[in-house]
C-alpha cells in the first residue's frame, strides 16, 4: 500500500520491463506467471492484476516491446527479396534481443494494431510488386514465421542442452557419423546469425520460384550484431 493507504500502482514500463527480464532468466519457459512478475516487482500479485485486463495481457506487452523494433524498410524498385530479408532481420534481431519472447504461445490476434499495422504494410509492398494478395500473405507469414521458430529452437535446445549436459551429450554425439556430427554442432554452437541466414536464402530462394518470377536473386544479409 502507499502511504496514504491506496493501492500501489504499476506503469507500463515497469511491467513490460518485469516481464522481460522474467522471460530472460527463464527463456524456454514457454509462459509469463502472474506470480513470477509480480515477485519480480516485488508487489503483491493483486497489484499486477489491477494493471491489466487478463494474463493474456503480459504476452501483448512483450510483443509490443519486439514490435517497437521493427519498421518495415523503403521498398528500392521492386526489390522484393530485399524488402523481406531487411524485415526478417528485423524481427530475428529483435527477438534475440528480447530472450523467451519467441518461446510464448501465439495467443496475439493478427489483428493486434501494431502487427496489424506491419503485417499490412508488407503485403502492400509485396503486392506492388507484382505478388497476389494471398502469396503476399503466405511469403510474409512463411519469414516471419522463420524468425520466431528459429529463435525458439535455439532457445528450447540451448535449456536441454544446459540441463542433461556432457555424459548423455557424448554417448549420442560419439554414435553420430563424422559429417552428421559436424553439422550438427555447427547448426546448434555456431553463430546463429550465420545459419539463421543460409536458412533465409533457402526461404527467399523459395519464395522467388514458387510464388515469384522465378528469380531468386541476390538479396541482403543483415549478419552483423548478432
Amino acid at each position: 500500500m502507499t502511504p496514504a493507504g491506496r493501492p500501489r500502482s504499476i506503469d507500463t514500463a515497469a511491467l513490460t520491463a518485469a516481464v522481460l527480464a522474467q522471460l530472460a532468466e527463464h527463456p524456454a519457459a514457454g509462459e509469463i506467471r502472474v506470480v513470477d512478475v509480480a515477485r519480480r516487482l516485488e508487489v503483491n500479485p493483486a497489484t499486477v492484476y489491477r494493471a491489466i485486463d487478463a494474463p493474456d495481457d503480459l504476452t501483448r506487452l512483450a510483443l509490443d516491446d519486439v514490435l517497437r523494433d521493427i519498421h518495415p524498410p523503403e521498398l528500392d524498385g521492386d526489390d522484393w527479396r530485399s524488402y523481406l530479408d531487411d524485415l526478417t532481420w528485423q524481427f530475428w534481431h529483435a527477438l534475440r534481443a528480447r530472450p523467451g519472447v519467441a518461446s510464448l504461445p501465439p495467443i496475439v490476434p493478427m489483428g493486434h494494431p501494431p502487427l496489424l499495422e506491419i503485417f499490412g504494410a508488407a503485403l502492400a509492398t509485396l503486392e506492388h510488386c507484382g505478388f497476389s494478395a494471398l502469396d503476399s500473405a503466405l511469403a510474409v507469414d512463411m519469414v516471419i514465421d522463420l524468425a520466431i521458430d528459429s529463435t525458439r529452437s535455439r532457445e528450447q535446445l540451448a535449456a536441454r542442452i544446459h540441463e542433461t549436459r556432457r555424459v548423455a551429450d557424448d554417448q549420442w554425439m560419439a554414435a553420430m557419423p563424422r559429417v552428421t556430427r559436424d553439422a550438427f554442432v555447427e547448426a546448434i554452437s555456431g553463430d546463429p546469425s550465420r545459419w539463421f541466414g543460409r536458412k533465409l536464402q533457402v526461404a527467399l530462394d523459395g519464395i522467388g520460384h514458387v510464388l515469384g518470377d522465378g528469380d531468386a536473386g541476390a538479396g541482403r544479409q543483415k549478419r552483423d550484431a548478432g
